[in-house]
């Protein structure tokens, strides 16, 4: 195994590596060239989880303004899977990039219900819990020494914060 970046991986494929992971816009680019998909995170719902991560001090200090990013991120989410093409506009006039090359297909954006669904399973039995798929994670950081002891999950994910 080797460290590419995301964007490499269509070009790197096979004079530097055999099969990479990466993601749109690069997946698209990878399809362009002829490569094949060989495994979707879409198979495993909840696997590769995108997380709001906050300092312990922010947490304690700013409770209210945490509450209201959080709300914020809800009511965004919100529209973007009611106003796609809205939400697309507008990341391209934010970010510079082209409508175009800007996608939403893979990409399930978290509801408030998806939220508490995720953290009502404490451990949990599959990747639709949060702290199952923190536990994978978990032992693959072990397994490869990238952490030397398993944290305490019940403090690193709080729930509390939800509306």
């Amino acid at each position: 195994m080797i460290d590419i970046n995301a964007e490499s991986v269509p070009d790197a494929i096979p004079s530097l590596i055999d099969a990479g992971h990466t993601w749109e816009p690069h997946t698209s680019r990878a399809l362009e060239k002829g490569q094949q998909i060989i495994f979707s995170s879409a198979e495993t719902p909840g696997l590769i989880p995108d997380l709001l991560v906050l300092r312990t001090e922010v947490l304690r200090q700013r409770p209210d303004d945490v509450r209201a990013l959080i709300a914020a991120l809800l009511e965004a989410s919100e529209f973007t899977r009611s106003h796609p093409e809205e939400a697309i506009a507008s990341i391209a006039r934010q970010s510079g990039m082209s409508p175009e090359e800007i996608s939403f297909e893979g990409v399930k954006l978290y509801s408030l219900s998806d939220n508490r669904a995720a953290f009502a399973q404490n451990p949990g039995t599959d990747t639709t819990s949060i702290y199952y798929t923190t536990r994978l994670y978990i032992e693959l950081m072990v397994n490869t020494g990238r952490l030397t002891q398993r944290p305490d999950i019940n403090q690193i994910l709080d729930p509390s914060f939800l509306p």
